[in-house]
Formats: structure tokens, C-alpha cells, sequence
């Protein structure tokens, strides 16, 4: 019996892709909101959720899994929609701390030794200094943001005087 997976955000190039994997044709790839959806400015969860409720409620089959490959807010989307229709996944809380920058550190750093020296920037400090620990050259990054948004490689003081 062929599995509904329906993909947040899914388009004809990846849904092509998905379909040349081994053990493809097991599987019906359903689209759950388009990747313009995903990343409309400003971005509301409830609305998505509304959104992806209707498609889903529309479905006359059975939902096999919801999935995702975009990051936010697709990857908080997967947990939530998984939960509503029973379905297994991650919690949500696993996806927020994985995706949080210090604290994915701060829990990595309680289970492995080779974590790199990372701490916060104070952004209302007179004076642009790195975390005690963390020498040049570093990349800073918002805590939290997508696609790497905001991250700047940093060689030097000078450098994260004008970066902060």
C-alpha cells in the first residue's frame, strides 16, 4: 500500500528529487503549503497551521507523515501539524533547542567535550568585546534566524565593532 507524505513547502524540483529515491514508489508526495507560504513576511504560525488544516482535512486518504526541508518555520510546523494529526515526530521542544543557537551549544556542551568556545555578545556594552574564552576569529549569529541571516565572520576587533 503506497504512504501519503506531505511536504511542507514542496515544489516540482524537490518533489522530482523525492520521487528518484530508492524505494520512491512506496510513496505519494503531497505538497502542504507552497515555499512562498513558508517564507511570506510577516511569517504567522496560526494562519500556516489554518492553512495546512485545510489541505489536510480536504485529504480523502490516509496521512502517513508530514515532513519538512525548510527550515523555519517549516521545522516548527512538522512537530505541531505531526501532534494535531497524530503523528509521530520530534517535539517541539527539541526542534526550539536545536534551532537556538546558544542554547543547541549550551546542551551540546553537556554531553561532548568538543564543542567550540562560544558565548553571548553584550550588544549594550560600550565596548564590542568577545565572551570570556573566545578568541579571533569568530563568526557571531543572532541566537535565533533563518538561512543564516545575520551571521558575520569576524577576524578581528575592528571587525566586531562594525559587525555588532
Amino acid at each position: 500500500m503506497v504512504k501519503n507524505i506531505f511536504v511542507l513547502g514542496l515544489d516540482s524540483l524537490n518533489k522530482e528529487a523525492l520521487e528518484r529515491l530508492p524505494g520512491a514508489k512506496k510513496y505519494k508526495f503531497h505538497q502542504l503549503l507552497t515555499r512562498e507560504e513558508l517564507v511570506a513576511d510577516p511569517i504567522s504560525i496560526p494562519r500556516l497551521i489554518a492553512k495546512a488544516d485545510l489541505v489536510l482535512q480536504a485529504f480523502k486518504g490516509k496521512i502517513d507523515a508530514i515532513v519538512g526541508y525548510w527550515d523555519f518555520p517549516g521545522s516548527m510546523l512538522v512537530p505541531l501539524l505531526c501532534e494535531r494529526y497524530g503523528l509521530r515526530s520530534t517535539s517541539l521542544r527539541s526542534v526550539v533547542v536545536c534551532e537556538h543557537k546558544y542554547w543547541s551549544r549550551l546542551k551540546q556542551s553537556t554531553h561532548i567535550e568538543e564543542v567550540p568556545q562560544f558565548g553571548l555578545l553584550d550588544l549594550d556594552s560600550p565596548v564590542a568585546q568577545l565572551p570570556d574564552g573566545v578568541d579571533f576569529p569568530v563568526w557571531i549569529k543572532p541566537v535565533k534566524s533563518s538561512s543564516s541571516q545575520g551571521a558575520y565572520y569576524v577576524p578581528d576587533a575592528e571587525a566586531l565593532t562594525r559587525a555588532r
